[in-house]
């Protein structure tokens, strides 16, 4: 079996006064039988294949990775080991070569159909990757495969990985079937298609053949809306959206709602930002959404009514039944900041005992 993949991306742009000329590996020899493995794990806890129900690192049986090696020779390698793990060995199962750029260490990418090839900028070495603007849903995750990760090792047989990626959750609750969402940024920000980087500075990126300003998540069959906030998560290249976001939501009847905000958000590398939750039925649930930058958060207390009752969405997946007294809540997903969802019935008057990290409180459906 031979694959040639060798310039197959032989396009020319002039780059700090230098051209990328990116090619690809050409795969040679393939051995599913190879006796060859590479260890990997990730560098920090919140690095994540696919986030498990504790928000911790999993990798999942099927993974491919793609590695370059010091001297001019690529590797692909396949985890079989059990979805759900944090870190295992990859088998060697096909081998390859290309014109060393010059790379001071071995890099490898995740997943390896991410990998868009190489070359050097200003004579350092460089690599291309790409954010694809068809994403899957996965429930409780981001879809696999849809973040970028790129691995490095001294050696060749132990790769720490980082993710490359942000990503932007979204809670929907409501009566409908979800087909899709879609995601797009106010200002018209490049939101999928090629880029670049210095292996020397992974976390500064560069677009080289931008491709969509709207990223789409499909939902397969269908994702069942009900009281409760379901989670949707999108992998998004690290961008400032000066002007908002705006989120459609695609129902399986056919009708679409679209909600945006006009302040200025941060996506950051390797963090998770919580959306405030989107109602999309008429509901007699009054909501406020909390944001806050605290490991802990105190809940409010309500009042004014005959006959309370509520729910408190953590936003960190976790809820609680709202009781009569407040409740102190710790966070260990290590996240800079949530939003706390506080759904009621029958109260007219709110208290909050601590202000602590709160830095936006929404009233609107209250």
């Amino acid at each position: 079996m031979k694959r040639h993949f060798l310039f197959a991306l032989a396009i020319f742009m002039s780059v700090a006064c230098a051209q990328l000329e990116p090619a690809l590996p050409e795969q040679e020899e393939t051995s599913v039988e190879s006796n060859d493995k590479i260890y990997v794990t990730i560098e920090d806890e919140s690095t994540r294949v696919q986030l498990n129900s504790r928000l911790q690192t999993v990798w999942n049986r099927g993974d491919v990775i793609m590695s370059l090696s010091p001297g001019g020779n690529a590797y692909w390698w396949i985890f079989n080991g059990n979805t759900g793990a944090r870190n295992g060995q990859l088998t060697k199962y096909a081998s390859g070569s290309f014109e060393d750029p010059g790379l001071d260490k071995h890099y490898a990418v995740y997943p390896d159909s991410a990998f868009q090839g190489y070359g050097t900028v200003g004579g350092l070495p460089a690599l291309l990757t790409s954010l694809p603007d068809v994403q899957h849903y996965e429930a409780g995750s981001y879809g696999i495969g849809s973040n970028i990760m790129i691995g490095t090792s001294d050696d060749g047989t132990e790769y720490k990985f980082r993710n490359i990626s942000a990503f932007l959750r979204i809670n929907l609750t409501g009566s409908k079937k979800v087909a899709g969402i879609s995601l797009k940024g106010n200002a018209s920000e490049t939101m999928a298609g090629i880029y670049y980087f210095l292996v020397t500075d992974i976390n500064n990126y560069k677009w080289y053949q931008p491709s969509n300003t709207e990223l789409y998540l499909n939902c397969g069959d269908g994702v069942q809306l009900n009281d409760d906030p379901t989670a949707f998560y999108f992998s998004v290249m690290p961008v400032t959206f000066s002007k908002g976001i705006t989120v459609t939501v695609y129902f399986a009847d056919g009708t679409q709602i679209s909600k945006s905000t006009s302040r200025t958000i941060e996506m950051e590398r390797n963090a998770i930002l919580p959306m405030a939750t989107i109602a999309t039925d008429n509901s007699s649930w009054d909501i406020i959404e909390v944001e806050h930058t605290s490991d802990t958060f105190t809940s409010p207390v309500f009042s004014g009514g005959t006959s309370l009752a509520g729910f408190i969405y953590w936003g960190d997946g976790s809820q609680t039944v709202l009781g009569n007294a407040p409740e102190e809540y710790v966070y260990w997903d290590n996240q800079p900041s949530h939003t706390v969802l506080l759904k009621t019935e029958g109260a007219s008057a709110v208290e909050f005992p601590s202000m602590e990290g709160i830095t936006e409180i929404n009233f609107s459906n209250f």
